[in-house]
């Protein structure tokens, strides 16, 4: 906190001040930048139940002035899930000296901003070289620590989701493996490996319906299941829905022939004869 400001007498003939601000945005105005709250950087924290309380106006028209201050003007950026507020052109203004004891100053409050890009919004404005370098660092310092931050929590949420992957992958082995065992028989090496292959390729209500085709048939061999689920993948069939839907195929289509080879006989049936066969009906009775 410091313990006065700098207010540039010309702020009053500026058209953004004096054209464009009514007398209440004018106030809160000069409020931002002569306030308690307010710092070396010119970023700090304050929230608009503070202002409206400080200047004794009603919210809506705190609300309203620092929208209009930060969308029409831009002479502010207002963060507000930080509630943190950095005055646009305050570096121009404000950051023109760079003693030791300034500088030891900025770069406390530097460490204290949550909002790093408000860095930005301030440095842009910055005459002083030495000044904006200790801006800027800080500002490149925080992106790597929290670019780092977000890299490794990104790799714990791969590293979580791998995990779990592995585990439900395991968990739809065991039921594979369970209901081979319960119906065909010991699993040794081979079935092993064929049943990770499976599992990874084939529905598991689809690998149930071959089990129960093949126990129906009392044929509970691991080449019977497996010439049945061949089958069924030559036809693309991997999911029972798959295979639902290609019974239902088959049924549409059997009907289609059907149909088919009924009207082909109704054509038959109903031909007219020709003259010549007539002519031949006629003989055959003559010698009869």
């Amino acid at each position: 906190m410091a313990l006065y400001r700098h207010v540039r007498s010309e702020i009053w003939v500026n058209p953004k001040v004096s054209e464009c601000m009514n007398s209440n945005e004018k106030l809160i105005f000069v409020y931002l930048l002569t306030n308690q709250h307010t710092t070396q950087i010119g970023i700090y924290k304050i929230t608009k139940k503070q202002i409206a309380y400080d200047l004794d106006l009603a919210m809506n028209i705190v609300k309203e002035t620092l929208e209009k201050f930060k969308n029409e003007l831009k002479i502010i950026v207002y963060n507000k899930s930080t509630y943190e507020i950095a005055i646009t052109k305050w570096g121009r203004f404000n950051l023109t000296n760079s003693g030791r004891p300034i500088k030891d100053c900025i770069k406390k409050e530097l460490l204290e901003v949550k909002d790093i890009e408000l860095l930005n919004v301030i440095s842009e404005h910055i005459r002083k070289e030495d000044i904006k370098e200790l801006f800027d660092n800080a500002y490149n310092n925080v992106a790597l620590t929290s670019g780092g931050q977000k890299e490794n929590k990104k790799e714990k949420e791969n590293e979580k989701e791998n995990k779990k992957e592995i585990l439900k992958n395991s968990n739809d082995l065991s039921k594979y493996a369970k209901l081979y065992t319960e119906n065909i028989g010991v699993i040794n090496g081979i079935v092993s490996q064929w049943l990770i292959e499976i599992s990874d390729s084939v529905d598991f209500l689809l690998f149930k319906k071959a089990i129960e085709i093949a126990t129906n048939k009392g044929k509970c061999s691991k080449g019977y299941v497996e010439g049945i689920i061949n089958q069924w993948r030559d036809k693309n069939i991997i999911s029972i829905e798959d295979l639902d839907a290609y019974k239902l195929q088959e049924k549409i289509n059997k009907s289609s022939n059907i149909r088919s080879l009924k009207f082909e006989e109704e054509k038959v049936n109903y031909s007219k004869p020709s003259e010549e066969d007539l002519a031949y009906a006629r003989s055959l009775n003559a010698i009869n």
